[in-house]
């Protein structure tokens, strides 16, 4: 369903009426996103954009940093830790006058070493292996019983973010006992915001 809503829609004209811009490092983080930050931030969130560019180096990710720049919106880039695109985020972040805010995601947080590997489904399996297992079941019961719950959300991606959102919201409520990239990031908007 997220890939269609991603073909069909015209996902970013939301963006013109940002209080803050989130750029994604896919259709995950689309998914993912959205409902983590509205139940973590509330009201805060609202005007909360994330895109998803396909790749932090597409003429589209340039486009909505230097958006973000000219309307003065804070923006944040939500990132794998990955090394091919670790160059591309640092390009991206200092696009423009204002620079992005990156969150690395695979990692503690945003002041350790780049280039680590980690995207949101290894981070969502070293967090708890088991909401990774789920939202794959929920998305795909046909592959039940999830051995390799990694490699499964990998072939899934895109197709898993918000399912991944609700398994979390439904076992973790509070925000605070979430992973720590989240947790940064919802920290970044709201110190943002206020």
């Amino acid at each position: 369903m997220e890939k269609l809503k991603r073909l069909a829609e015209r996902p970013f004209g939301e963006i013109l009426f940002a209080s803050a811009i989130v750029v994604g490092d896919g259709a995950t983080e689309r998914g993912f996103l959205p409902p983590v930050l509205r139940h973590a931030l509330g009201a805060k969130a609202h005007g909360v954009c994330v895109i998803d560019p396909e790749s932090m180096a597409t003429q589209t990710a340039r486009a909505v940093a230097k958006f973000a720049n000219a309307i003065g919106v804070p923006w944040f880039i939500f990132a794998d830790s990955d090394p091919a695109g670790v160059a591309a985020v640092e390009n991206l972040a200092t696009t423009g006058a204002s620079p992005a805010t990156v969150i690395w995601v695979g990692k503690p947080d945003s002041a350790a070493a780049k280039g680590v590997s980690g995207a949101i489904e290894a981070m969502i399996v070293d967090f708890d292996e088991d909401v990774g297992r789920t939202a794959c079941e929920r998305v795909r019961p046909d592959l039940a019983p999830v051995a390799n719950v990694l490699s499964t959300m990998k072939d899934l991606k895109g197709s898993i973010g918000q399912t991944l959102a609700d398994v979390l919201l439904e076992r973790y409520e509070d925000s605070t006992t979430w992973p720590s990239p989240v947790q940064e990031m919802i920290q970044a908007i709201d110190g943002a915001l206020s």
